[in-house]
């Protein structure tokens, strides 16, 4: 099975955002910074869905947690308890 290349715009080098001047450029800009984070959380995920190497579902999720095959597991917010 052949591995997806990915494409150089999916690496961006970050920059660095000026120093604010006051109060409500400094709220505005960590507003800026949290969105700038989801964006590129969007990104990753979007990258990964594209790949097809994610897997849903409960029983799955356990199988790769036991074999070591997983490297991130995300579980929602509107998550039913363990069984």
């Amino acid at each position: 099975q052949e591995r997806p290349t990915f494409s150089s715009h999916a690496r961006k080098k970050r920059g660095t955002a000026p120093a604010p001047t006051n109060l409500a450029a400094g709220m505005s800009a960590k507003a800026s910074k949290a969105s700038k984070n989801a964006d590129s959380i969007n990104a990753r995920l979007q990258l990964v869905m594209r790949s097809g190497k994610y897997m849903l579902g409960y029983k799955t999720t356990l199988k790769s947690l036991r074999h070591g095959k997983s490297k991130l597991i995300l579980i929602a917010n509107n998550c039913p308890a363990l069984r």
